[in-house]
């Protein structure tokens, strides 16, 4: 009993009210049901996989250990103890190289901030040594490896860290131990969330164990399952509720897009409070980061309550500094002078986070007019807000009922703007979102009057909610102090919720209310439209910016050496439409797979023009699949398959399979690949590869062809062109019906082109529905797709059932890239094979072609 009493005493802290025996049992209570509920937290984190993409799933297991030793440890020792875990952390959650190189450069800029010097020369040598880092960074990422792992981490560290260190020390009268200046840099964590919450120093000293360790210990916990159940939350609205932008068609689709791009902010709250949750397990007793953000009743309110960290960060060290510099010139002015100057400096911050976590500095027109507005929005409302002697007299005469009244139409008012406002932001252009807008306008007056309704509903229920939310009795249950116990019965309500859901009979009672199977609620996936621009982005290099709400450019994080084809020895860039081909008699690491071609430029063995006797040759038109992005030379399907096919005794021929693909081509490309050079090679049988997306990606090649002004050399699409009235430079919106608009009939006629040419030539024709990698997006043109090429007298194979039973991860290139791997390729192969042994059709044109 006395050695039991002795830990009680050692984890409650020397002044502790728990070193009374009589509340020693109710203490030790309290620490098992926090370890419980870190025990439960740990594994539903793993269990679904949330956020696995930044391996968070990975961290948990160190919070956990390193929580159970660190608050058994004597108070003395916990400091050294968080630093030591952080460097060990990074060989657990890294590999050891990038654990080194992150230690090493951390030595490295800690060791400017120490130099005995003064503030101003150590703020000018961390600058100069940060520019060539980030010189580095840009043009020579090769000389830190594994850059894509090192240099985010370290960014984050010391992008706003630094600032606020070198700020405070200029007041301080006693500095701070090393141990604890290093624990101020060095926060675990940070190696696994670099999105991380800017952490006030000050505030991370002050709060050091300024509380009971339970009642921190138990904040802490309470902020991780929050933030747990907000990034399970965002999870459910990302992939189960959120539109696709391209299909949105009434007023209440685009009203629902609006309200779940703005709802998906979550994802920003769960990882922060996530990472402050971590701190507070471990002593620091740091302030709310969100305070009910999507209640704000003003542009300054939600200002006030998002991020707060931020918030405070920005009135440090830019607010202050620039206000007393302006207010000579007046109060008012100085301060709305002061408001738009941080808030276009908050804009260039934003970029400049964003440059250390993703390598590019994002200077979009959409990110200055969001925060140039919201600026002038935060100004005016504080301008409003000065008349505050006038506004408290309107507001005492009103009643309750009246004053609850207005603030839910200022709520839901609020809301309903930021709703639109935000997803300016998450907009890839300016016209991209004003053509979203538009749409809304032209909705009938039908729909608005719908719309105006739900509205009305909501602030009815705003109403009565802060009506039942103004009883103290309601308030303190539904809102108690995170460290006290009634945070446990939420937080284990959440936790039963989650646990509940992880039996399979419970989970498909929820099947009903979506339309995607409910146990991928057990995955991170993309969700249709950034699977779409996931698949786009492979070759046409996308960059994805400011996208938080998205967990795209997390994934899209991949290596520096992993770069797009047009960028590789390769690719030969083209003076037409077509604007990349493939060049002949190279070999180059392509996505870490060797990677050769052809004489002829094509990814391939080398053939020669004339077919030899005894031969069917079957040339393959694709596009990155059936290229073999990311696949060794002879691992690519066509290759496996044309083995096999020689081997099988079925068959007293010899075959040659011509692979023409080349990523990025699509049905156009294809068609004039076919006529411009395939046909040269003798060609008994032509397969086409189509992975069911034919329409979209069709008319959205064709838009942005004219739209840059590139000319399509095939007669069949200037007819349309000309039909149609599409002109070159003609800008277009990102609309998915618009797409399919134009590219249903250049579907139809690329197939018939493509019959034509191959029947002049008694040339078979076959198309093989070769399906992705990611089955979660039902490719919802294929069957129209396959109505068209039968119509045309192709053979069609469906293989839409050949990855069935393979988890995307065993047959991908990797989480970043969604390509088929050799594993991928063999079953297509496998899966051709049995096509050509045992399919009638094919056989028959197989025996036409021996005959002929």
């Amino acid at each position: 009993m006395n050695k039991v009493s002795s830990i009680i005493n050692q984890l409650s802290g020397k002044d502790s009210k728990y070193h009374l025996p009589g509340r020693q049992v109710a203490f030790g209570i309290k620490y098992l049901l926090i370890l419980v509920q870190l025990v439960v937290l740990s594994y539903l984190v793993n269990r679904y996989a949330v956020e696995s993409h930044l391996g968070l799933p990975t961290l948990f297991p160190v919070i956990l250990a390193g929580f159970i030793i660190h608050s058994l440890l004597p108070l003395k020792y916990r400091l050294s103890f968080f630093v030591l875990l952080g460097i060990g952390a990074a060989f657990w959650l890294l590999s050891w190289l990038p654990a080194l190189l992150i230690l090493a450069l951390v030595g490295v800029f800690f060791g400017i901030l120490q130099l005995p010097l003064s503030v101003q020369l150590r703020s000018i040598i961390l600058l100069g040594s940060g520019a060539v880092f980030a010189g580095i960074w840009v043009y020579y990422p090769e000389i830190i490896p594994e850059s894509y792992k090192v240099v985010p981490i370290v960014g984050s560290m010391f992008m706003f860290r630094a600032s606020i260190y070198l700020h405070e020390i200029r007041y301080e009268k006693t500095p701070a131990p090393i141990r604890q200046q290093l624990a101020y840099f060095f926060m675990f964590p940070n190696l696994i969330l670099t999105l991380f919450p800017v952490v006030d120093y000050k505030l991370f000293r002050k709060t050091y164990y300024d509380r009971e360790p339970l009642e921190i210990y138990q904040k802490g916990t309470r902020w991780l399952i929050r933030g747990f159940f907000h990034l399970m939350l965002y999870r459910i609205v990302y992939y189960y509720f959120q539109p696709n932008v391209l299909e949105l068609q009434s007023l209440g689709e685009i009203a629902t897009y609006f309200l779940t791009t703005y709802l998906l902010m979550v994802r920003l709250s769960g990882l922060f409070h996530t990472s402050a949750g971590v701190l507070c397990l471990f002593g620091f007793n740091l302030p709310a980061l969100f305070h009910n953000y999507y209640l704000a009743s003003g542009f300054s309110d939600v200002w006030r309550r998002i991020n707060t960290y931020w918030r405070d960060y920005v009135m440090k060290i830019l607010y202050y500094p620039i206000y007393f510099k302006l207010r000579k010139y007046g109060k008012q002015s100085g301060m709305v002078v002061t408001i738009l100057i941080v808030f276009v400096l908050s804009w260039l911050l934003h970029s400049y986070q964003w440059f250390w976590l993703k390598g590019n500095f994002p200077l979009r027109s959409v990110d200055a007019v969001f925060w140039i507005s919201w600026g002038i929005l935060v100004a005016i409302n504080s301008v409003i807000q000065q008349d505050a002697s006038a506004k408290k007299k309107t507001v005492s005469s009103q009643s309750l009922n009246q004053k609850t009244a207005v603030r839910a139409m200022q709520v839901v008012a609020m809301f309903s703007f930021m709703a639109i406002f935000w997803t300016l932001w998450s907009s890839p252009t300016l016209s991209d979102w004003w053509n979203l807008v538009l749409k809304a306008f032209q909705a009938p007056f039908g729909e608005w009057m719908q719309l105006a309704l739900r509205i009305f509903g909501l602030v009815l229920a705003a109403f009565v909610g802060f009506r039942i939310f103004e009883i103290p009795q309601v308030k303190a249950f539904m809102e108690p102090d995170e460290g006290k116990t009634l945070s446990i019965f939420w937080g284990g309500l959440t936790l039963s919720f989650f646990a509940l859901l992880t039996i399979p009979s419970v989970l498909t009672v929820f099947q009903t209310w979506v339309d995607k199977p409910i146990e991928y609620i057990y995955e991170t996936r993309l969700n249709e439209q950034d699977d779409a621009d996931m698949i786009r982005g492979y070759y046409e290099d996308l960059l994805i910016t400011n996208q938080l709400s998205s967990p795209l450019a997390d994934i899209q994080n991949r290596p520096t050496d992993w770069v797009a084809f047009p960028k590789t020895a390769l690719a030969v860039k083209l003076d037409n439409w077509l604007r990349y081909g493939l060049k002949p008699g190279v070999q180059a690491e392509f996505k870490k797979a060797q990677t050769s071609t052809n004489q002829w430029g094509m990814r391939d063995r080398e053939y020669t023009k004339e077919k030899p006797a005894n031969t069917i040759r079957i040339g393959i038109l694709g596009g990155s699949y059936s290229m073999g992005s990311g696949v060794n030379d002879g691992e690519v399907f066509d290759e496996v398959l044309e083995d096999a096919l020689n081997a099988d005794p079925t068959f007293n021929t010899k075959f040659e399979l011509l692979n023409f693909s080349v990523p990025g081509y699509q049905l156009m490309e294809t068609a004039y690949m076919l006529e411009n050079k395939a046909l040269d090679f003798d060609l008994d049988m032509v397969v086409i590869v189509s992975h069911g997306v034919d329409f979209g990606k069709v008319g959205k090649a064709l838009l942005e062809s004219y739209r840059d002004n590139l000319e399509i050399d095939l007669t069949y699409v200037q007819d349309f062109a000309k039909e149609v009235g599409l002109q070159p430079g003609q800008q277009v919106p990102k609309d998915r019906d618009l797409f399919i608009k134009y590219g249903e009939p250049i579907v139809e006629a690329s197939y018939a082109f493509i019959a034509k040419l191959c029947a002049e030539r008694n040339i078979k024709t076959v198309v093989v529905h070769w399906p992705r990698t990611k089955d979660n997006i039902e490719p919802l043109d294929i069957s129209e797709v396959l109505k068209i090429t039968a119509a045309n007298n192709f053979l069609n194979i469906d293989l839409a059932a050949v990855y069935l039973g393979q988890k995307p991860e065993d047959i991908s290139l990797n989480a970043f890239d969604q390509h088929p791997n050799k594993l991928g390729h063999q079953l297509i192969a496998r899966a051709l094979l049995k096509e050509f042994e045992s399919n009638p059709a094919l056989l028959e044109l197989v025996q036409q072609a021996i005959e002929n």
